[in-house]
């Protein structure tokens, strides 16, 4: 996952030990320990100069993944992150979210500290599962928002909301009920139906 320079390799012996009613069984496994000029690590299993098998690669920036390699790209794993993203699941082709085709992305927000520690405690700010092209949320997948009780589950466009699909809003969330129709860019947009929660209901309500 990272083309800089290896600047240090080293290698720790792990083993796994389980018994049966007549015999102890020992496997002997070997961890590889990578660091990279530009201050990225992985650790996990390699196999012919590159990463293949379980591992945790470091970005020096911070983030981490742990999964499954195949031949030095990440196919299925998390991806835990600073900030924004605070954890990207799923499966992908190539390295990170590149070329994802499946994946669950859960967004937080930072709100305030915990207990009076130095602990940053967190918030569930989204959720979405469902199908990616690069790192936009495309083709079929599900959005919730904890925060307002928001569910959508329908067709995306490079990130937002565009197609056919319907929204349940939440209790306080824009007078809750649904919307079942066509969007574009995240607006209701063509043929629709809007119903409140105290049964108004508006046909073709789309720009």
């Amino acid at each position: 996952m990272s083309r800089a320079g290896i600047r240090e390799s080293s290698v720790k012996v792990n083993y796994l030990i389980w018994m049966t009613d007549r015999d102890i069984h020992i496997i002997l496994y070997d961890i590889n320990i990578i660091r990279w000029d530009n201050g990225d690590t992985y650790e996990g299993e390699w196999h012919n100069g590159k990463q293949d098998g379980w591992g945790v690669f470091r970005w020096a920036k911070g983030d981490w993944f742990e999964g499954l390699f195949r031949d030095g790209h990440s196919q299925r794993g998390t991806i835990h992150g600073k900030g924004g993203v605070v954890e990207w699941e799923g499966e992908w082709r190539t390295t990170e979210k590149n070329h994802a085709f499946w994946g669950v992305e859960r967004r937080a927000k930072n709100i305030g500290t915990n207990g009076g520690d130095s602990q940053a405690t967190v918030s569930v700010e989204n959720v979405y599962s469902g199908q990616w092209d690069g790192y936009k949320w495309h083709g079929c997948g599900t959005w919730h928002s904890p925060d307002t009780g928001d569910i959508y589950h329908g067709q995306f466009d490079h990130g937002t909301r565009s197609g056919y699909g319907r929204m349940l809003f939440g209790d306080n969330s824009q007078g809750g009920g649904s919307y079942v129709g066509e969007w574009k860019d995240d607006m209701f947009h063509g043929r629709g139906v809007r119903i409140w929660n105290d049964g108004t209901k508006h046909e073709n309500v789309g720009t």
